[in-house]
């Protein structure tokens, strides 16, 4: 996916302007850039990026410019990331549905269209539990056109987190992030902001 926008955007707007240099950076130093204004040259932020499928976990500085303005540029100080998202969350959440409503693990073909109805109930589960301390789920039997429902709590909910060790792999990346910082000379104390970005942030 990234080859193929990074092709459309040389093919169909760099070349129609006579652009002859192009520069693609990531998330973190785009986050960094678009809140510079707000932020002092040498400035070390971290950007929290956490979406749908992956953490990305960084450390920047901001680069002075001429005159001490702020240029376009961030320098990368430490960076970790991980396979970890809001999808995994959701993957947990249909399989404790599945053990608490028993349904039988050796039928593929059940499990698979339950699967695909709890798909959308527990996003929206997942969501409403960030407002509100319990939250129902419910969904209908493929066979026996029976209502599966299950009262979810905001505590059962942490508990499936803790047991899949979803927060405790975050906080590893976390430390692992900053102890590479420290070991580059910016301690986590030195930190002048963090951007929280990505749909599992919010």
């Amino acid at each position: 996916a990234f080859d193929q926008y990074r092709d459309w955007l040389i093919g169909s707007v760099t070349d129609p302007l006579g652009i002859t240099r192009i520069r693609i950076v990531d998330e973190a130093t785009a986050a960094a850039v678009g809140y510079s204004k707000k932020l002092k040259p040498d400035d070390p932020i971290l950007v929290f990026d956490f979406g749908a499928g992956t953490l990305d976990i960084t450390v920047v500085v901001v680069q002075k410019g001429a005159e001490g303005t702020l240029n376009s540029g961030v320098r990368t100080v430490a960076k970790r990331g991980a396979d970890l998202g809001g999808k995994h969350v959701d993957s947990y959440l249909i399989r404790s549905c599945i053990e608490y409503w028993e349904i039988s693990m050796g039928d593929t073909r059940l499990l698979k269209e339950i699967q695909t109805r709890l798909s959308e109930e527990v996003e929206k589960a997942k969501v409403l539990l960030t407002k509100q301390t319990e939250v129902t789920i419910e969904v209908q039997h493929p066979d026996t056109k029976e209502k599966l429902t299950r009262l979810l709590s905001r505590t059962e909910f942490e508990q499936i987190l803790d047991d899949a060790d979803f927060l405790g792999s975050v906080a590893r990346l976390l430390r692992s992030t900053l102890d590479e910082a420290a070991n580059k000379g910016i301690r986590a104390e030195d930190l002048q902001g963090i951007f929280m970005v990505g749909g599992t942030s919010l």
